[in-house]
């Protein structure tokens, strides 16, 4: 039950606002060009692993089955943007904007929050084992239910994104 009402609640919050899908390749490409106005994408399943996407605005964005692992999101602004099933292991968050955004199901396992707001940020069933920098962040969690015992898995978002095509 608990999975059929997510769904129904992230397909209402996809169709409240228009927003752009786009694919991992193209925001690179587009990053490559200069362009850093990402606000209000919807990018579902990707490999953003490791890239440099420095000063991006990802603002009420929307983000599945995403890989950020090890990516350097220093001064991106991640306000009010819906993240479900992916992974920011090892990320470079420092001076970014997390306020209000949300983490469902993902791994924030090891990223560094140095600097960074997180007013609002809401933390559902997310590893947050051994993250960094929360001395010198802004803000606190709005709601945080963490599972820093997870062993949070990639599978698991490779295996939900071969079921959706």
């Amino acid at each position: 039950m608990e999975d059929e009402n997510t769904h129904e609640w992230m397909e209402k919050l996809m169709s409240e606002k228009k927003r752009k899908k786009m694919t991992a390749k193209e925001l690179l490409k587009r990053y490559a060009n200069g362009e850093r106005n990402f606000a209000n994408i919807i990018i579902r399943g990707g490999d953003l692993r490791g890239k440099n996407l420095e000063g991006a605005d990802f603002r009420e964005s929307f983000f599945a089955d995403v890989d950020f692992e090890g990516a350097r999101l220093e001064f991106t602004d991640f306000r009010n943007a819906f993240i479900i099933r992916s992974d920011f292991s090892e990320v470079y968050f420092r001076h970014a904007n997390l306020s209000h955004a949300s983490f469902i199901d993902s791994s924030l396992n090891n990223a560094d929050l140095s600097d960074t707001k997180l007013e609002g940020t809401y933390i559902l069933d997310t590893d947050t084992s051994n993250i960094r920098g929360l001395e010198t962040a802004e803000g606190h969690f709005g709601l945080a239910r963490t599972r820093p015992n997870k062993i949070w898995s990639k599978q698991n978002m490779r295996i939900n994104k071969r079921m959706r095509a």
